[in-house]
Formats: C-alpha cells, sequence, structure tokens
C-alpha cells in the first residue's frame, strides 16, 4: 500500500502498521525511497521480512529528515531565512535534537587551510617576481656597459655559424643531485666542434679579465681567467691563461705576450687569440678593473683568505689598507688587501703563484656567496654591475642572476695553461727589446685544456693524454 509499510506474519494476516506519517511528497524525497519502493514490491509479492530491515530503514529515514532539520536550522541562523518563509520544521527544535555538526563545517575549515596556503604561494610569487622585476630594473638603471664581440677575420669566435654569435642558454637543465650524469648527458645536445672550436651547449665560457690600470691607455689584461659552467657535469671549472705566453695574436696583429692582446684589439682580439691558439669556444666577456675589484671585495664584506708569513707582510707593506692588518694564517681580506694579494708577482714563482693566487680569491668569492639569497645577489650586483663591461645581454644577466644559487653549490676545479709539461721558457725580439717569455706548445695546450673543460664530451682528448702518460687537468695545478 502505497505511503503505509506494514509487516506481515506467515499467515498473510496484516499486522497493526508501525509507523503512520504520510511518506514526504516527491519534490522533498528523501534519499532512501528507491529501498522503500524495493521493500513495498516485496511486500506486495507477500516475500517475508526480518523486523531487523524495518527498523534500520526507519532509522535511516529519521537520520536524512534529522540532517535535513539541522541544515535548515543552520540556514536560518545565518539569515538565509526570516519570518514566515521559515519552514514549519523549525518547530522540531523544541524537541531537543541532539545535533552533530554538520559536514559543511567541516568543509570549511579545508576551505580556510586551502586559502592560508594559496596566500603563502602568492607571496613567494610576489616576492620572487619582484627580485626579476628589480634585477631588470636595475640592469636598465644603469644602462649595462654591452659591448658586443666582434667577428674575427680568421675563424675566430663568431666567424659565423658559432653558437657564440647568438644568445646562450643560461637556465640549467635540472637543480643539482635531481639527474644521474647518465641523464644529464642524456638532456643537452651532443658536444661537437664548430669552426674548429670545442663546443658543448651544457657548457658556458665566460673570459673574466682583469685590467692593469695604466695612465693614458686602456691597459693590458693583468688578469685572464675562463669561468667555465658545467651544466653537464655541475662543476665550476677555472682555467688561468698566464700572461707572458708568446702566442700568434688573432685580427692581423704580430706574435705577441697573451696580455698584449687587451692592449691592441681590447676584448675581441683577446678572446679571438685565446679561441685561435687553444680552441675552446668563448661565449661571453666580462672585463673588470682593478680599481672596481676592490669595490667588488669590499660589497661582499671581503674574502677569506690564508696567507704566508711573507703574503701578509707584504700586503700590509704595499696595499695602502689602514683599518685591517694582515696576519700569517686565516684572514678576511679587505678589498685593498685583496687586490695586493692578487697582483703581486714578488713573492714566491712569480706568474705562476699569481694567477693561483687568483684563482683563491675567485673559489672564496664562490664559497661566500653559496649561502646567499637572491635578493643578497641582487643587493651585490647592485654594487657590481656598474663596475662592469661585457658582452652578455641584459636577459642573460638576469638569468645568470636568477641560477646564481645552482651555480655556486657547484664543484670549484681549477687549472692554467701552459700546463707543466707543455711549454719552455725562452728570449724573444718584442719591438726591438729581448724579453722573456713562455712558449707554450699549443697542440698539447689545447687537448689539455679542453680535456679539463668538457671531460668526456670528447673523450679522444683524455685517452690521447693517457697515451702518452699525462696527467689530466683536473684536481691539478
Amino acid at each position: 500500500m502505497a505511503g503505509k509499510r506494514f509487516k506481515t506474519n506467515d499467515r498473510g494476516h496484516e499486522r497493526t502498521p508501525r509507523r503512520t506519517a504520510a511518506r514526504p511528497d516527491a519534490y522533498d524525497a528523501p534519499k532512501y525511497a528507491d529501498l522503500f519502493d524495493e521493500f513495498e514490491n516485496d511486500a506486495a509479492q507477500n516475500v517475508p521480512e526480518d523486523n531487523a530491515l524495518n527498523d534500520l530503514l526507519d532509522a535511516a529515514l529519521e537520520n536524512e529528515e534529522r540532517s535535513d532539520l539541522q541544515e535548515k536550522n543552520l540556514e536560518y541562523d545565518s539569515g538565509l531565512y526570516s519570518g514566515e518563509d521559515y519552514p514549519t520544521e523549525r518547530t522540531a527544535r523544541s524537541e531537543n535534537i541532539t545535533a552533530v555538526k554538520p559536514e559543511k563545517a567541516k568543509r570549511s575549515k579545508k576551505s580556510i587551510v586551502f586559502a592560508i596556503l594559496s596566500l603563502f604561494l602568492s607571496l613567494i610569487f610576489i616576492v620572487g617576481g619582484a627580485a626579476f622585476i628589480y634585477a631588470g630594473n636595475l640592469l636598465n638603471s644603469f644602462g649595462l656597459n654591452f659591448k658586443p664581440l666582434v667577428p674575427a677575420n680568421n675563424g675566430g669566435n663568431s666567424g659565423g655559424t658559432s653558437p657564440s654569435a647568438n644568445t646562450i642558454n643560461i637556465e640549467p637543465a635540472e637543480p643539482t643531485g635531481k639527474l644521474s650524469p647518465a641523464e644529464m648527458q642524456a638532456s643537452y645536445d651532443d658536444p661537437i666542434q664548430i669552426d674548429g672550436l670545442y663546443h658543448d651547449d651544457a657548457v658556458i665560457n665566460i673570459l673574466l679579465l682583469g685590467t692593469d690600470d695604466y695612465v693614458g691607455d686602456q691597459g693590458r689584461s693583468d688578469s685572464m681567467m675562463l669561468v667555465s659552467i658545467d651544466r653537464r657535469h655541475q662543476k665550476l671549472k677555472v682555467t688561468s691563461f698566464m700572461r707572458d705566453m708568446y702566442v700568434n695574436l688573432s685580427d692581423g696583429w704580430s706574435p705577441n705576450r697573451l696580455n698584449v692582446a687587451y692592449f691592441l684589439g681590447g676584448p675581441n682580439c683577446l678572446v679571438h687569440t685565446i679561441e685561435d691558439n687553444f680552441h675552446m669556444d668563448i661565449d661571453r666577456y666580462v672585463l673588470v678593473s682593478f680599481e672596481a675589484f676592490e669595490k667588488i671585495i669590499d660589497t661582499l664584506g671581503g674574502v677569506e683568505i690564508e696567507l704566508s708569513a711573507a703574503e701578509a707582510d707584504y700586503i700590509n707593506a704595499e696595499s695602502g689598507e689602514v683599518t685591517a692588518y694582515a696576519v700569517a694564517g686565516n684572514n678576511l681580506l679587505t678589498g685593498k688587501q685583496a687586490r695586493m694579494y692578487a697582483r703581486t708577482r714578488k713573492i714566491g714563482n712569480g706568474d705562476f703563484e699569481r694567477t693561483s693566487r687568483q684563482r683563491t680569491i675567485f673559489s672564496s668569492i664562490v664559497k661566500k656567496l653559496k649561502g646567499a639569497n637572491v635578493l643578497t645577489l641582487t643587493s651585490v650586483a647592485n654594487q657590481i654591475v656598474p663596475e662592469i663591461a661585457t658582452d652578455l645581454t641584459q636577459e642573460e644577466m638576469i638569468a645568470l642572476l636568477t641560477n646564481a644559487l645552482t651555480y655556486m653549490n657547484y664543484e670549484v676545479q681549477q687549472t692554467r695553461i701552459p700546463a707543466d709539461d707543455f711549454y719552455y721558457n725562452d728570449a724573444v725580439m718584442i719591438s726591438g727589446y729581448e724579453s722573456y717569455v713562455l712558449v707554450p706548445d699549443t697542440e698539447w695546450n689545447t687537448i689539455y685544456a679542453n680535456d679539463f673543460i668538457y671531460e668526456d664530451d670528447f673523450p679522444e682528448l683524455g685517452a690521447t693524454l693517457d697515451h702518452y702518460g699525462y696527467k689530466h687537468a683536473a684536481g691539478n695545478d
């Protein structure tokens, strides 16, 4: 019978109805209505039923109606209903029904947590974006001293097809530790030789130049270090080029000391000369005067260097520093002290030890910047950028700044050219004067230097060194 449910005994007689309430209207049907319809169909066919099932269905209906009533009361309390518009079930509150906290309240807590998390992430993106915008505005405000390389006439840098003529990709393939060495190798294009230069898209070669501050001319490149950001092997590699190497200068100039190339033809001539003699692809250069070098060191808060007694005495006598005193052992050198430490050839083995000191300063700077954040790096850039000249584009400078924390955590390795086994001392005539120089074996130094920079990218280089019993550059000075 529609609207009522009955229990029957085995003899088919009808019992007194257990529930006489009218079934809810169709538009307000409980969720369990389908179960009730199935029950009535069974009753119509005189199918015996368990009394426990009826009790379970009754309880389900009461719970459903109670939940609906509590939800409507909640809506009333929140102001959704007022006056005569409120449903008649409002009177049921007087029955002291114990309410279970609606599920909606639980969802609201989750929403609050989600909103807080979203706000936190948004702040991170806003701060990060602001830092990058600030960096861009910083470079714009300084009018970055951009001096692009001019293509060489003899097949050197930017000879027409070299990737160094284009914008370089500074983004790392993956953060340090994310890829295995094999996966890192596979993430970049295969290394190749272009125009006779060894090249790998995973390696960014930046020539860092420190210039003498002679009066009346642009000076000579007193410090020449190639900084290789090797993203394939996740290493920072520093290769010093000794200033007294006697080499063939590029761009039509006669043979001379390597540092004279900058004096004669600026960074273009120097880059082309290194490429043509040692066949490594140099992507960009950064030029820093020694006056600017002091300011950069002071901006960083000094550099930690271990000094010998002779080095400490020389710095105290020659640096002009009056606020700090160097001692044998560990020191935090100021800009004036670091400048004298990097320049002197009067202590130890001349330019061999001087280039080693310059690489030591570079390693100390990297170590100091490892714990920095993007905002700190940007603040440092605020002081450094106006002091340099470079052919890095603004976009590349920002990319370097953005990825600096990744690169600073790479292992640092260093070497120098010429290598110990691949040069000899000689006296040659330069501009009518006898000059003592280092004459490098350019063929062997090419093998040595590029094996250091590219490692197993070009396995034939390392195999050649092994075959003749020569040591590899990594870990050796």
